[in-house]
């Protein structure tokens, strides 16, 4: 202690000027230390905040590690990126990979596969001449653009004529005609009105795009074309019946699998007692395994074991139903 006090200067302004540096030295050391303090705590309470984002967040917030070099080298420049740290957390090694904007703004190029149908527009005669010497004018080539458009679905009546042939000198001989008569191609629904390509319109329409059969009555309407729903639904009867051997050997495939995936929905179904009463279908949804890689759909009335068990009678493996309250107890699952 005497010799720090013997070291000091005996001039109280010396004296003065040494204890204001020193306080300016801790006061700035203090806040250094408070700001590194700081900037620990904010860096522990985003990674904190990140962990349980990914863990426990909405599945829209949820945070991946690896979205950190979304950007590639450009972030890395700007804010580095641990990437031990990064794959620790993920538990995965990370990719950079090349970001492709796949919704530009703006007119794109229109698909090759479309056809092409040019339209020509040309002067008139009177405009071809010249303003000047009124010479008609060479063409020196076109400008040419396009433009995207769309043609409705079309009604057609395709005529089947069958040529019939016989033998006039055997009639004449009085033997017979021989008659013999083209034959027609085989049809979805043997004598039946539709083609083709209107069955699988209206399969599509209901079943793929959702569009009740009253809908597609109406579509058709104003292409002045009535189709009752009664027959359009007697026409998809037919063609299930057609398609039946298909999907039983779908659904023979699917069973032979070593695991079964298999979940209901919930479908409204008109009830025939209840005038605009609706009560509850289920769809039921298989899906075989890598091997047997189909999936089947069946219906059910209800949502009790009863169908599942009978679908699944000849099944040996292991059905896994989707694990959400109380699909387990309504499911056959056999090992």
């Amino acid at each position: 202690m005497a010799n720090i006090i013997g070291d000091l200067p005996d001039d109280p302004a010396i004296l003065k000027r040494m204890l204001a540096e020193r306080d300016r030295t801790i006061e700035a050391m203090e806040q250094r230390h408070k700001a590194e303090i700081d900037a620990e705590r904010q860096r522990h309470q985003a990674e904190m905040e990140a962990v349980l984002r990914r863990f426990y967040g909405p599945r829209s917030e949820s945070f991946d590690p690896r979205q950190l070099l979304i950007f590639g080298l450009a972030m890395a420049e700007d804010a580095p990126v641990d990437v031990s740290v990064a794959e620790a957390e993920s538990g995965e090694t990370l990719v950079t990979r090349k970001i492709v904007n796949r919704h530009k703004h703006g007119r794109g190029v229109l698909p090759d596969h479309l056809p092409r149908i040019e339209l020509i527009h040309d002067l008139a005669d009177d405009q071809k001449k010249c303003p000047c010497c009124n010479t008609p004018r060479s063409c020196i080539g076109a400008e040419t653009s396009e433009q995207l458009e769309f043609i409705p679905a079309s009604f057609k009546v395709i005529v089947h004529k069958r040529m019939k042939y016989a033998c006039k000198t055997c009639d004449e001989n009085g033997i017979g005609a021989n008659i013999t008569i083209a034959d027609k191609p085989e049809q979805p629904i043997d004598r039946g009105l539709p083609g083709p390509g209107l069955l699988a319109h209206i399969i599509v329409s209901k079943l793929g795009d959702h569009l009740p059969l009253y809908r597609l009555e109406q579509i058709f309407e104003r292409q002045q074309v009535h189709i009752a729903r009664s027959t359009m639904c007697a026409w998809m009867l037919a063609c299930s019946d057609l398609v039946r051997p298909l999907v039983d050997l779908m659904s023979d495939r699917v069973r032979q699998s070593r695991v079964i995936h298999t979940d209901d929905t919930r479908v409204p179904v008109q009830d025939e007692l209840v005038l605009g009463k609706c009560k509850s279908g289920r769809i039921w949804t298989y899906i075989g395994d890598e091997h047997h890689p189909y999936i089947v759909y069946d219906y059910t009335p209800d949502r009790t074991r009863a169908g599942p068990s009978r679908w699944l009678a000849n099944f040996k493996g292991y059905c896994r139903p989707t694990p959400t309250a109380g699909t387990t107890a309504s499911m056959p699952g056999r090992t």
